[in-house]
C-alpha cells in the first residue's frame, strides 16, 4: 500500500532521514549522544538487558539487585529487550562491547520513531492525504523531535509501543479493508498489548471497531475481519509461548501479559474470525447475538479466572505507598493536578486531540467514511479521557491526531490551491495542528520554571563519573536512597538497592520511605532488617531537602545537617564540593 506511494514520492524517506538527523544532532549538541536516556526506566531497561547478556534466563524477569533480599520480579516484557539485545550483539562483532551498547541505544529510539512515521504515512494516505505528504511530514517532524521518548538513549518501552500502535492504526484505516492490512494491524496490536498494559484501552477500541464494522457492514468486511481475528490470536499465542516459562503458564498477572490476557483476547479474536467467516450472510440480529455471546464469553473468563484484573493494579498498593510514592510521580497524575502550569500544559496535552476529535465527528455527520472516522474519534476520545486519569497518556492523543489532522490540513490546502492558491485558512489549520500552538498562550503567562534546568544540572553532580566510580569501588552491599536513584546505582555499580520506582517492589518502597522519614533510632531496626550497608545522599536533589523542611528530626534531615548517628561512618570523603555523601553502616 505505502510502497507505491514511497516509490513515487521521496517524502517518506526524506522525513525519516531528517527526523533521524535532527534527533542525532540534538543529542550531540546536548552532549548526551551514546548515554542512556533521561527517564529512570531507560536505565532500568539497560540493567535488564545487561543481566540477560550476563547469563540471566530469558524467562526470568527478576531484578535480583532491586528490593529486599531475593530481588523483585519486574512486570516488563522481554519483547522490548530483544531488538536492543540483537543490535548490541550485531555491533559487538565489529567493535568493543561498550561502544556496541552505546550505538545500540542510539539507534533503537530512532527505529521506533521511523515506525511512527511509517504508520502515520500509511494512515494519512488511507484518509486521503497521499497528495499532500509534505504536510504529514511537517506535522510528524514537529511531534517526534519534541518528544523525549525518541531521543537517542531513550530505550524504555513507550516508544516501541507508540510505533506499533501507529502502524496498527495506519493499516486499520485501510478503506479497502484488505486482509493483509488487517493482519498487520492484528500483529501490531498483539505486540503492543504484550509489552505493557497502558495500551489495553486503545486495543479494546480497535477490537470494538473491527467487531462493529463487521456487524453493520459484514460482507465487505468479512475477509479482513477473519484475518484480524486469526492474526491477533496466533500472534498472542506465539508471544505467550515465547516470553512466558512453561511453569508459569497458569500464573495470573494483572499488570503484565499472562494467561488471563491471552485467554480473554484469544477467545475474542478466534470468535470474531469464526463469526465473520460463517455468519456474514446471516441477519443483523443473528450477528449481533453472536457478538453479544462472544463478549459474554470473554467477560466470563475475566470474572471467573481473574476478577482482580478488572480494577487498576495500582489500587492494590498499600495506602502509604500510594500517598507518599505514587502520588508524587508526576506522569501518573491527572492533567488538572499540576495547577501551577495547568493553563499551558493542559491545552498542549489536549488541544490537537480535541481538534481531531471534532473533525472526526464532523466527518461522521457528513457520512464520510463513517467507520474510519468512527475509529479515530473513539481512539481520540479514549486518549482524552485517560489524560484526565494520568497525564502520560497525552502522547497517544498526539499520535492519533496526526492521522486526522494531516488529511484535514491537506484537504484545505488542495481546496485553496484549486481556487486562488493557499490562503489564511490553510495557514491557520496547519498552526492549529501543532500542539505548541495550543500551549503557547498559557505559556506566555506562566513563569519560567528554572527548576527543570536545575534538576538537569543537579543530576550531573549527583551521578557524576567521579561519584559513581567511588561508589562502584566499595564492597558490594545494600543501598538506601530515594527511589529515583535506583537505576543509576544499579547501572553504574555492583550494589543492591532497596527502593526503586517499580510498583511490585512494595516492601522496598515502603520500608525505604520509613527509613528516610523516621528518626535515627526508629530507622535502625529497619536498616538491620534489610541488611542495609550504605546510605546515599545528594544535597542537590530537592527530594532530599524536602525531608529537612518537613521532617527535621528524620534520619535524612539529620544527615543533611551533617549529624551522623553512631551507627554510620563516612564511606569516603564527601564529593562534588561536599554535595554527595555516602554513609556506611557499622553494625
Amino acid at each position: 500500500m505505502l510502497g507505491q506511494t514511497i516509490k513515487n514520492h521521496r517524502v517518506f524517506w526524506l522525513t525519516t532521514l531528517f527526523v533521524a538527523g535532527v534527533l542525532l544532532l540534538k543529542a550531540l549538541v546536548d552532549g548526551t549522544l551514546g548515554q542512556i536516556g533521561p527517564d529512570s526506566d531507560d536505565g532500568m531497561r539497560l540493567v535488564q538487558i545487561r543481566d540477560l547478556l550476563g547469563g540471566q534466563n530469558w524467562f526470568d524477569l527478576t531484578q535480583y539487585r532491586l528490593g529486599p533480599q531475593g530481588g523483585v520480579e519486574m512486570h516488563w516484557s522481554r519483547l522490548v529487550d530483544l531488538p536492543i539485545l540483537l543490535l548490541i550483539k550485531l555491533f559487538d562483532l565489529f567493535m568493543p562491547a561498550q561502544q556496541a551498547e552505546a550505538l545500540a541505544i542510539i539507534i533503537w529510539p530512532i527505529v521506533c520513531a521511523i515506525m511512527v512515521i511509517y504508520g502515520v504515512f500509511v494512515g494519512a494516505r488511507n484518509l486521503g492525504a497521499s497528495l499532500t505528504q509534505p504536510i504529514t511530514a511537517l506535522l510528524l517532524f514537529i511531534a517526534l523531535i519534541g518528544y523525549f521518548r525518541f531521543i537517542p538513549g531513550a530505550i524504555d518501552h513507550h516508544n516501541f509501543q507508540l510505533g506499533l500502535i501507529a502502524i496498527s492504526i495506519g493499516y486499520a484505516l485501510d478503506p479497502d479493508r484488505r486482509a493483509k492490512s488487517y493482519a498487520i494491524t492484528a500483529v501490531g496490536m498483539a505486540l503492543s498489548l504484550a509489552i505493557g498494559s497502558e495500551v489495553y484501552p486503545f486495543i479494546a477500541v480497535l477490537c470494538g471497531f473491527f467487531a462493529l464494522q463487521w456487524l453493520f457492514d459484514p460482507v465487505p468486511s468479512r475477509k479482513g475481519t477473519v484475518a484480524m481475528g486469526l492474526g491477533f490470536s496466533i500472534a498472542l499465542l506465539l508471544i505467550f509461548i515465547g516470553t512466558i516459562a512453561p511453569e508459569n503458564y497458569t500464573q495470573i498477572h494483572c499488570d503484565s501479559y499472562s494467561i488471563i490476557t491471552f485467554l480473554a483476547c484469544s477467545i475474542g479474536g478466534i470468535g470474531l474470525a469464526v463469526s465473520a467467516r460463517y455468519f456474514s450472510n446471516r441477519s443483523f440480529k443473528f450477528r449481533l447475538g453472536s457478538l453479544i455471546l462472544l463478549a459474554i464469553a470473554c467477560g466470563l473468563v475475566l470474572i471467573l479466572q481473574g476478577p482482580q484484573c478488572l480494577s487498576n493494579p495500582l489500587d492494590a498498593l498499600p495506602e502509604d505507598v500510594k500517598s507518599q510514592w505514587l502520588d508524587n510521580i508526576s506522569e501518573a497524575q491527572p492533567v488538572y493536578a499540576d495547577k501551577k502550569n495547568i493553563w499551558s500544559r493542559a491545552p498542549y496535552y489536549l488541544g490537537t486531540a480535541f481538534l481531531a476529535l471534532w473533525i472526526s465527528i464532523v466527518q461522521i455527520r457528513r457520512k464520510d467514511r463513517v467507520f474510519v472516522y468512527g475509529l479515530t474519534g473513539s481512539l481520540l476520545a479514549m486518549g482524552i479521557l485517560l489524560v484526565f486519569y494520568q497525564v502520560r497518556f497525552y502522547v497517544f492523543g498526539h499520535i492519533v491526531s496526526l492521522f486526522v489532522l494531516a488529511a484535514w490540513v491537506g484537504q484545505i490546502y488542495l481546496n485553496g490551491k484549486q481556487k486562488d492558491g493557499p490562503n489564511i485558512k490553510y495557514t491557520g489549520a496547519l498552526a492549529a495542528s501543532i500542539p505548541l500552538f495550543w500551549g503557547l498562550p498559557g505559556l506566555m503567562f506562566t513563569p519560567i520554571d528554572q527548576s527543570i534546568e536545575d534538576v538537569k544540572d543537579n543530576k550531573k553532580i549527583c551521578y557524576s563519573e567521579a561519584v559513581m566510580g567511588e561508589i562502584a569501588a566499595l564492597d558490594p552491599g545494600m543501598f538506601i536512597s530515594i527511589s529515583n536513584d535506583a537505576p543509576k546505582l544499579l547501572l553504574n555499580t555492583p550494589h543492591h538497592v532497596l527502593s526503586g520506582n517499580y510498583h511490585r517492589n512494595v516492601v522496598g518502597i515502603s520500608d525505604g520511605m520509613k527509613i528516610m522519614k523516621s528518626t535515627p533510632e526508629e530507622a535502625l531496626p529497619i536498616l538491620q532488617k534489610h541488611k542495609v550497608k550504605y546510605f546515599y545522599l545528594c544535597r542537590q536533589l530537592s527530594h532530599f531537602n524536602e525531608y529537612k523542611t518537613h521532617l527535621p528530626d528524620s534520619l535524612t534531615a539529620q544527615l543533611l545537617e551533617q549529624n551522623m548517628p553512631d551507627y554510620f561512618e563516612k564511606a569516603f570523603p564527601d564529593l562534588e564540593e561536599g554535595q554527595v555523601s555516602v554513609y556506611r553502616f557499622k553494625g
